[in-house]
């Protein structure tokens, strides 16, 4: 399956100066009229496209209760890692959050997933297989000193 885009001229030319790319300069073609002279039509083939990845990261707002059925949808699909930001008149409402937040940990615990607070009202949810490290950078500076002396000292 081939696809069609349109490429300023100019630009494939500036990117092909600093690349020095024989490839980039196989691409540019004379243009069939004055109208079309800063454009051009590319054709490029389903293979040559980029791999999908493995995992997304996606933000979502959280006000109401259809707001943590959609998230927890999304979640489960274990492709996607969620940063959920809390909406400020549900972060006055304490009791209604602390329900919400139940109901991800529950669903993390349930899928061997993670969850973890970065603030009052930033929340990452994550998929089985990728750890959320909760130590402080300062902490991981220490670990790395730590270790670096006793390299240096054996």
């Amino acid at each position: 399956m081939k696809g069609v885009g349109f490429v300023n001229i100019k630009l494939v030319d500036k990117l092909a100066k600093v690349f020095k790319s024989k490839e980039m300069e196989k691409v540019v073609e004379e243009p069939s009229s004055k109208k079309e002279s800063e454009y051009i039509t590319l054709d490029w083939d389903e293979e040559k496209k980029v791999e999908r990845p493995d995992y997304y990261v996606k933000v979502m707002t959280l006000m109401t209760t259809a707001d943590v059925d959609a998230i927890l949808d999304e979640y489960r699909t274990l492709k996607k890692i969620i940063i959920v930001k809390v909406a400020s008149e549900l972060a006055k409402n304490k009791p209604e959050l602390k329900r919400y937040i139940k109901r991800f940990q529950k669903t993390c615990m349930n899928i061997n997933g993670d969850i973890v607070a970065m603030s009052e009202d930033l929340f990452i949810l994550s998929p089985p297989k990728i750890a959320i490290e909760r130590r402080k950078v300062e902490e991981v500076k220490e670990e790395k000193e730590t270790q670096a002396q006793v390299t240096s000292g054996e």
